[in-house]
């Protein structure tokens, strides 16, 4: 006879029997003893949970000529052929070589009218579904929801995300967690006893470790290391943990400490010796990393004093030597991360020793606390003119704050807790102005404060005039006559509704300065020119250079006029590159909205 290898010998063959999935196998169990078992099930979760064993233990329930409390007998014919696959009831399909919807109609749809032949229920398992095709998937939804009686479907998954919604809604869906390590570290040991083979508590761990929540998977391994120490010692030869460390390709638990420690001494040159070593050795890489991660992790909860109830290996088998009182809680969440990208970046790299060893050369180098940061950066901020060396953080360069607007004594604020600016002289009207001309004037400002923040600065260094029935604006930079005449309308409907008239508008550049116009410059830009020195003609500008920031509605409004900036021709001054700054990059990266230099030779 055949070897049976141990994931079909110790297979669960009654509901007590599942480990890790009570509460699925209680469910079903009421089911079957309240009669109310439906017609269509969806078992998902991951690989090596328990979907396709529970199943047939479902199916052997509900064809067992003897059940004992809704449990099989696994005496009878039925139970027995079953567990043969060899029953005529019980059908189990693989999705994968039933793609098509050919496949599907002959294999499920076609049978599904014909009644059972011997057992009381008929039952289709279809394992891995999410591989059918859409085609059919729709072939199989009427029969899927009004089936036969006697007719249950028992679908199978490890990818939910990708059965349709239209067939998970006609099933009752049941999810299989991943096991814990310590059920299937009692497991082990329990198929230990039954096979008279003595292992260490610390070979049994390592195998529920490395299974990663999958009990096919850890008999697997099982069995494997059960070949590999009975060729080297022979039959009955003790399973110790390297025999299993040598079958899983793992690092030893010396050598993880022993690397851990290095990292804690910041010693680059003994890491990348050790990751040579591991090389020299065969060593799978990324079973190394992976090893490395759950190390980290171990250590960092253990810094918090939070024990995981997954890690029974902390109170029960075994406990890693390694040393997390040499690690900082800041240096360990720092380490995870590194060694998360590392990850990552290894998968898709073609060289992942060059990845592995310059992210572990990274984690030996020294890193600054955020106590050892506020400190340095108030030790620079504090010195007249601090001097940058090696290792010390120098404080951002200064901004430059603009005085606020003036207010004179007495104003009333604005309603929005915002005060509108008076000029330092009243805006003097020339031409034969109507009376209340000024009063309509100081509203349309009003109303631009309010409503288009971004047109006052411009409206403010205007210089209004009463010429043959229009409004002539005079305005003493190019940019600002722009912003404007972009929002021409809003200020011909602000005017003509004060007025209770219909107001022309022309707009014009000033011969004269600012100054002389008799309308001051906006609050802070005055401030600014008055403070700031003039570029001598070395610097190749004669003028001003000033950079604006219009909101996104400004911007959105030039747009819709189809009007055109033209770039200034002048060499780059000192301005634009100081848009290279990388704060202002940041800025610029979160501000929607647009960014021009204005030189006053463009007025």
């Amino acid at each position: 006879m055949s070897y049976l290898i141990l994931a079909r010998k110790y297979r669960p063959g009654r509901f007590s029997d599942l480990t890790g999935q009570e509460t699925t196998a209680k469910i079903l169990q009421a089911a079957i003893e309240k009669n109310r078992v439906a017609h269509a099930y969806l078992f998902s979760g991951p690989r090596g949970t328990g979907k396709t064993t529970t199943a047939r233990i479902f199916a052997k329930a509900l064809n067992c000529r003897e059940p004992r409390n809704s449990e099989p007998c696994n005496a009878c014919s039925s139970c027995a052929e079953i567990d043969r696959s060899s029953s005529i009831d019980v059908l189990e399909l693989d999705a994968a070589s039933h793609t098509k919807v050919e496949e599907t109609r002959e294999a499920v749809i076609d049978t599904v009218a014909y009644s059972p032949v011997r057992d009381r229920n008929k039952v289709f398992i279809i394992d891995e579904v999410h591989m059918l095709s859409s085609h059919s998937f729709n072939a199989l939804l009427k029969t899927l929801e009004e089936p036969p009686p006697r007719v249950v479907f028992i679908l199978a998954t490890t990818e939910f995300h990708k059965i349709p919604a239209t067939i998970s809604s006609r099933c009752q869906r049941f999810r299989f967690l991943p096991l814990t390590r310590a059920q299937i570290f009692s497991t082990l040991k329990r198929v230990a006893q039954a096979e008279k083979i003595p292992v260490p508590d610390d070979a049994l761990s390592l195998l529920a470790r490395a299974a990663q929540g999958s009990m096919r998977d850890a008999l697997s391994l099982f069995d494997q290391a059960i070949s590999h120490a009975s060729r080297e010692g022979g039959e009955g030869t003790d399973l110790a943990l390297g025999t299993v460390e040598d079958v899983l390709g793992l690092v030893r638990e010396d050598t993880l400490a022993e690397i851990a420690n290095k990292i804690a001494d910041k010693d680059a040159k003994g890491v990348l010796e050790l990751a040579g070593r591991l090389q020299r050795e065969g060593q799978d890489l990324s079973y190394f990393l992976r090893e490395l991660r759950e190390g980290f992790r171990e250590m960092l909860i253990e810094k918090c004093g939070y024990r995981d109830p997954d890690d029974f290996d902390a109170g029960n088998a075994v406990k890693r030597d390694l040393p997390a009182g040499r690690f900082t809680l800041e240096e360990l969440l720092r380490a995870t991360q590194v060694l998360c990208k590392c990850a990552d970046q290894m998968r898709w790299n073609d060289n992942p020793r060059l990845v592995l060893e310059s992210f572990l050369v990274r984690l030996c180098q020294d890193t600054l606390s955020v106590e050892d940061v506020l400190s340095r950066l108030e030790e620079a901020g504090g010195a007249a003119s601090p001097k940058v060396s090696p290792g010390t953080i120098a404080s951002p360069a200064p901004v430059p704050v603009r005085p606020a607007p003036r207010t004179e004594p007495g104003e009333a604020e604005k309603p929005s807790g915002q005060t509108l600016p008076e000029p330092r002289e009243k805006p003097k009207i020339s031409g034969n102005a109507p009376g209340p001309f000024p009063n309509a004037w100081k509203g349309v400002l009003e109303a631009a404060q309010s409503s288009k923040p971004s047109l006052l600065p411009a409206l403010q260094t205007a210089a209004p005039s009463w010429s043959e029935g229009k409004v002539e604006l005079a305005f003493p930079k190019r940019f600002w006559l722009d912003s404007a005449r972009r929002n021409q309308s809003f200020i011909e409907a602000e005017l003509g509704r004060i007025l209770d008239r219909k107001i022309g508008l022309e707009f014009k550049l000033s011969e004269t300065p600012p100054a002389s116009s008799g309308q001051s410059e906006p609050a802070g830009t005055a401030a600014a020119d008055a403070t700031e020195p003039e570029p001598s003609d070395e610097s190749g500008t004669d003028g001003d250079d000033t950079v604006v920031v219009e909101p996104l509605s400004a911007v959105r409004e030039s747009y819709d006029s189809e009007e055109v900036f033209e770039p200034l021709g002048s060499s780059p001054s000192a301005l634009e590159d100081a848009v290279e700054d990388e704060g202002l990059k940041k800025f610029l990266t979160h501000f929607h909205g647009k960014v021009t230099r204005h030189s006053s030779q463009s007025g």
